[in-house]
């Protein structure tokens, strides 16, 4: 009986060896299957310049969310001053003006849907959020959108103009008319910042042709009654 065994096992065991080393490779195979077929669906989804979702995916994405019971904010974000970055210091500082805003967005909605939907566009999709919280981490954005410029030393200003919707259960918009919402927010909010600064420039301007009036009215007066005692001697 142990001559038998034994030729049994010998038998065996190298053909037990030969499909666990099968097994091994197709385990191995199907890893790397799984690997390239995540590459592809993040080359198909994702923003690879910004690491940020496509447009389409965060369509996708918001669609879901309306099959539902929605409770959301979304954001519309817009970088400011792009185009005018690119032609006046290049494409270069234009590539790193808008990695830049994608950092701290990424940094900022940590496991919310933040997508780029155009070239100085985003989108940021956070569900079950009010509009509160929702502000605060815009706001966050905001401030560190607008150091940039300073943190990194750049001759150019940097800035985002946002505008925010939240979305209730009883939503009956659709989901391109909640982002057209959103986006009207955004450049209404882009307007107002332009204004602002206008009366800026031109109370700064006229502070400053004050201060020069001022100015020569001293001068003026100061050679008047230098005129004045040299007339009296």
């Amino acid at each position: 009986i142990d001559f038998y065994v034994i030729m049994l096992y010998s038998y065996l065991f190298p053909k037990l060896q030969l499909y666990v080393v099968k097994a091994e490779n197709i385990e191995k195979e199907i890893k790397e299957d799984a690997k390239v077929l995540k590459k592809l669906e993040d080359e198909a989804n994702y923003d690879y310049f910004t690491s940020c979702l496509k447009r389409d995916s965060v369509y996708k994405k918001i669609d879901s969310i309306l099959e539902g019971i929605p409770f959301f904010c979304i954001v519309f974000i817009d970088i400011d001053g792009l185009k005018i970055t690119n032609d006046i210091y290049g494409h270069d500082e234009g590539d790193f003006y808008i990695k830049a805003v994608a950092e701290i967005l990424n940094s900022e909605f940590v496991g919310k849907v933040i997508g780029r939907i155009g070239g100085d566009e985003f989108l940021v999709v956070l569900e079950h959020t009010d509009i509160y919280a929702t502000m605060k981490c815009v706001i966050r954005c905001f401030e560190r959108v607008e150091n940039l410029s300073k943190i990194f030393n750049k001759p150019y200003s940097t800035s985002i103009s946002y505008g925010v919707i939240e979305v209730s259960p009883d939503n009956k918009l659709s989901r391109d008319e909640i982002i057209k919402l959103a986006d009207e927010q955004m450049y209404n909010f882009k307007k107002l910042r332009k204004k602002n600064r206008k009366w800026k420039v031109k109370w700064v301007l006229s502070l400053k042709f004050t201060l020069l009036f001022i100015f020569y009215l001293v001068i003026i007066n100061k050679v008047f009654n230098k005129t004045l005692l040299f007339a009296k001697k």
